[in-house]
């Protein structure tokens, strides 16, 4: 039963604008990013929201979506091909994109391969080195379930809808698309509401059948023994400055903090 009580949730920064774009264009980009794209990253708040109200008016689960992964060579080359700085802002200035978004897209771009990469299994070999192919098949379907999560964030939608979601799916886009799993986590709540009830106050209007919530959970990093909670943390009263003191500049929100880091910025 969907309950208020303990999980808070801080209202997120909605426009991660550089993570958007990654998101759109993929983590193996070889042009500039399309108009489409372009207003895609510009509106993926608003896909994040039409994919988390579908999972929840749906009671039908969706056959399951798959690509076949290509070589294991080739993805290996692309995965540990570094970004190139230069090339990416070319692009940026072909597609008119601003200078923040141009800075933070590549380095997501980067993170994601960083991620998949760390995870790739490597194996000691004496007479021939490492070796970094030839995986069994259900290690590189494992290799590859990231890359394709990564690659598009939304298809975690798609695994959602087929009730087949897994950990490490969301671990790797909270780790490399921080701002979007926080969009999730924040636009996912505020849909809860008719969901959830409030013994002796409010009475919920809807029911989450148990395997959809428990894959909802999962998504969202609720425990089974805890609630949830669909109010936002209240924010904290301005408090007075004496005058002639000095102004304490604002702190970065979450998103421009990650860009910070990966940019090398203090």
């Amino acid at each position: 039963m969907l309950a208020v009580e303990s999980i808070v949730v801080e209202s997120p920064d909605l426009q991660p604008i550089g993570e958007h774009l990654a998101a759109m264009t993929g983590i193996f980009p070889s042009r500039a990013p399309t108009d489409i794209e372009l207003r895609g990253a510009q509106n993926y708040a608003a896909r994040i929201r039409r994919r988390i109200a579908r999972f929840l008016d749906s009671e039908e689960v969706e056959t399951l979506k798959w690509q076949r992964p290509p070589s294991q060579e080739s993805l290996w080359e692309k995965v540990a091909t570094p970004v190139d700085p230069a090339e990416f802002l070319a692009w940026s200035k072909e597609s008119d994109i601003d200078p923040s978004t141009g800075i933070l897209w590549p380095s997501v771009v980067q993170a994601a391969r960083d991620y998949i990469k760390a995870r790739w299994p490597i194996y000691p070999d004496t007479s021939l080195g490492l070796h970094t192919h030839e995986l069994a098949l259900d290690e590189y379907l494992d290799v590859w379930h990231l890359v394709r999560t990564l690659n598009d964030p939304e298809t975690i939608f798609d695994d959602l809808d087929s009730l087949i979601l897994l950990p490490e799916q969301v671990e790797a886009v909270k780790a490399v698309y921080p701002g979007i799993y926080q969009s999730i986590q924040a636009l996912a709540l505020a849909q809860l509401k008719p969901f959830i009830e409030i013994e002796g106050a409010v009475e919920k209007r809807k029911t989450l059948m148990g395997e959809r919530e428990s894959q909802l959970r999962l998504l969202l990093g609720v425990a089974d023994e805890d609630s949830f909670e669909v109010e936002k943390k209240p924010e904290q009263k301005q408090q007075p400055q004496n005058k002639g003191a000095a102004t304490r500049p604002e702190e970065p929100t979450p998103s421009e903090a990650v860009a910070m880091q990966r940019t090398g910025m203090k």
